[in-house]
């Protein structure tokens, strides 16, 4: 079956015989249909099957509805809707309000925790979205400290939503929570479908607000992945300030989905652009967008993996390993003499990182990062502030000066070693005592490090 035929070349093996248990009636009545669907509705990737595994179900139905749409067999349930936004949403406790300004979208960042505020509240989403908030009668109430293991849904994080239609003809929505990226899809809430909110909101913020939505949201998710505005699932890398960073070259921004040139590699939400020797970012990350005295740049592959050799105008290099998906796991470089703040502010992937030349790094370095393994600085002095999340072992040879909240978060580091340091600030390895560590007994140590084991060093 050609059907069969192109779901195995687009989505691999395991997929086509899925598709062919699953929907053996759109097979044998409309030839062509099935890979239509599935081309329509999901961008064509091998991991599709693995992230799909346990909602096999939610997944046919998801694929029927959509069929039965195309052959005109479906009918949605008609319903009647009197009722405004704001008075269906108050029967579920909360109250509407329309920002028309940036003044009255950051009326609402009191709600939010530090770390956890909307990007919307960078400014400038009013020239994209229509941007609604609603706020539930006790959210004030509501003390995050209370919610230690957040779930999207939980009281908490819908307590305040904001809902957001884009400013086209699609009127693409997003509803997001009030965690904002300490849980999975925060800017999915409800699956972007109002009527999980109340029955018969879509259809009144059309009627009463001109909201009509091209594409209603179906409750079949997947996590990692996001819709275009055409309803086409792509899996994604990064969310940053609502651009999407996806493997296969793919950006999508304001609902859009963009394929980047062929002479140019999306990295993780760095563009190595090949053809002008250039690495760009989207995102504050002062390195890469100040590499601009690369000589050349030589792409080289290892069995799923890829390597980026740069070669600077000093002749010295950075190297950078890319994995299938275009994450960064690796990177070395001796380039670098000073990080600058946000380096590798958003960075997930990389569990490796070699910086035998810096001397300095700024605030905000790996901030995110939760699965760094290998970390080595070797003649670093000094370290600033938010730096790193995650890490098993610190070596810090020649480091004199640890900066606030450094590790903050880790609760896996087993070996700690800055014998020559001299200050070390509050909130360093704060949730956890290390089985080695190696300190000068006259360092100053700040309140609540190392698990609080030095709370009586602190320093002045």
């Amino acid at each position: 079956m050609i059907d069969l035929k192109v779901i195995k070349k687009k989505y691999g093996e395991e997929m086509m015989h899925l598709c062919r248990d699953l929907f053996p009636t759109i097979l044998s009545d409309n030839k062509g249909m099935l890979q239509e669907i599935m081309l329509n509705l999901f961008y064509p990737s091998h991991e599709l099957i693995n992230d799909i595994k346990g909602k096999e179900y939610e997944f046919q139905n998801y694929i029927t509805k959509y069929y039965q749409k195309m052959i005109g067999n479906y009918q949605e349930k008609e319903i009647i809707v009197n009722l405004t936004p704001e008075e269906l949403l108050r029967k579920k406790g909360y109250t509407l309000y329309e920002c028309k300004s940036e003044d009255d979208i950051q009326k609402f960042k009191k709600y939010y925790a530090k770390g956890e505020e909307l990007c919307t509240f960078g400014g400038g989403r009013l020239d994209t979205d229509y941007v609604y908030f609603a706020v539930k009668d006790n959210a004030l109430e509501l003390k995050r400290e209370d919610f230690k293991n957040p779930k999207r849904q939980d009281e908490y994080g819908v307590s305040v939503i904001s809902i957001q239609f884009s400013k086209n003809d699609s009127h693409y929505l997003s509803i997001k929570n009030r965690y904002n990226h300490k849980v999975d899809d925060p800017d999915a809430t409800f699956s972007n479908n109002l009527d999980n909110i109340i029955e018969g909101l879509t259809e009144s913020f059309a009627k009463f607000k001109g909201m009509k939505q091209a594409v209603i949201n179906d409750p079949f998710e997947l996590k990692g992945y996001t819709k275009d505005e055409t309803g086409k699932y792509y899996k994604y890398n990064y969310e940053i300030d609502n651009v999407y960073y996806c493997p296969n070259n793919i950006i999508i921004k304001n609902n859009k989905a963009r394929e980047l040139p062929n002479w140019v590699i999306l990295a993780d939400y760095f563009i190595i652009d090949l053809k002008h020797k250039k690495i760009l970012s989207y995102v504050d990350d002062p390195i890469f967008n100040n590499f601009t005295d690369i000589e050349d740049i030589k792409v080289t592959k290892e069995k799923d993996d890829k390597q980026i050799l740069i070669t600077h105008k000093t002749q010295e290099e950075t190297k950078i390993t890319l994995n299938k998906a275009n994450q960064i796991p690796s990177f070395e470089s001796n380039y670098i003499k000073n990080t600058g703040s946000n380096f590798l502010k958003e960075n997930k992937y990389i569990n490796r990182v070699i910086l035998p030349k810096c001397k300095m790094i700024g605030y905000n370095f790996m901030a995110a990062n939760e699965v760094c393994d290998e970390f080595e600085a070797p003649v670093c002095k000094k370290i600033e502030d938010n730096v790193l999340c995650g890490n098993k072992k610190i070596i810090l040879p020649k480091c004199k000066v640890i900066g606030y909240n450094f590790m903050a978060a880790n609760e896996v580091c087993e070996e700690f070693e800055a014998p020559v340091c001299e200050e070390i600030a509050d909130y360093v390895l704060m949730s956890t005592t290390p089985e080695i560590i190696n300190i000068s007994d006259y360092a100053k140590i700040g309140k609540n490090s190392f698990g609080g084991l030095y709370n009586s060093r602190k320093i002045s």
